[in-house]
């Protein structure tokens, strides 16, 4: 089955998300890549935090491990969350309003 007849629209997908999480996701948007240290920084959070985060979110199947060196390792979105975004590219107006609407900053779109 074709992800788009499963998911036909990216907004009901996105409230599948934790508020952190479609924080996060509109940084994947910028870089496929990031590192403990870019999560922690771009959601305000010690690295220790981060570092759990990513954990749990490894297990539910949001992002993972994309270079396994310990002292670099990077995170990405894993391929359902990936394919989002590769699907969406030619509407990032649309899915940039429905990250930020629906993580509470309806305020900024107006």
């Amino acid at each position: 089955m074709k992800y788009t007849q499963q998911h036909p629209n990216q907004s009901e997908k996105l409230r599948e998300l934790r508020p952190q999480q479609r924080h996060l996701f509109s940084l994947f948007i910028k870089s496929k890549e990031l590192t403990v240290n870019d999560i922690a920084k771009h959601l305000g959070l010690k690295s220790r935090s981060a570092y759990t985060l990513v954990k749990k979110w490894i297990d539910d199947g949001f992002i993972q491990i994309e270079t396994q060196s310990r002292k670099a390792r990077t995170y990405g979105l894993t391929k359902e969350w990936e394919l989002l975004i590769e699907k969406n590219q030619d509407q990032d107006v649309v899915l940039w309003g429905c990250i930020f609407f629906l993580s509470g900053y309806p305020k900024l779109l107006f």
